[in-house]
């Protein structure tokens, strides 16, 4: 009996290209159909699946690395996995983790705050 398979065409396909490592780990390049889409990342797939999501894209996601002959890693649903990021510290090592989009104001001062000051 032979078996064929048949290729999803609607799967996403990225590829990660490790960069030099740095103080946090091995960061990575990534490329989605031949353009660089993140210059530097330490959780690539989660960080491409947020940015495939925020272009409108959705399904599954292959995870390849230059010059290998299978993926790295198969997403089902870049949606679900938009929402989650790799955490690690010195009291546990690498797990998953609900991800929390960076507050780029978290440590300056609230306008509203220096204003009611100099008043």
């Amino acid at each position: 009996m032979t078996t064929t398979t048949i290729a999803n065409t609607n799967t996403l396909k990225i590829t990660i290209k490790a960069l030099k490592p740095d103080n946090r780990g091995q960061p990575y390049t990534v490329s989605f159909r031949g353009e660089t889409i993140i210059t530097k990342s330490h959780v690539p797939s989660h960080d491409a699946c947020r940015l495939l999501v925020s272009l409108g894209l959705s399904g599954p996601l292959e995870v390849w690395a230059d010059s290998e002959a299978f993926p790295r890693l198969l997403i089902m649903d870049v949606q679900k996995a938009a929402q989650w990021t790799v955490k690690e510290g010195v009291n546990h090592g690498p797990r998953f983790a609900r991800y929390v989009p960076f507050d780029r104001f978290a440590f300056m001062e609230r306008p509203e705050r220096a204003d009611a000051e100099a008043a």
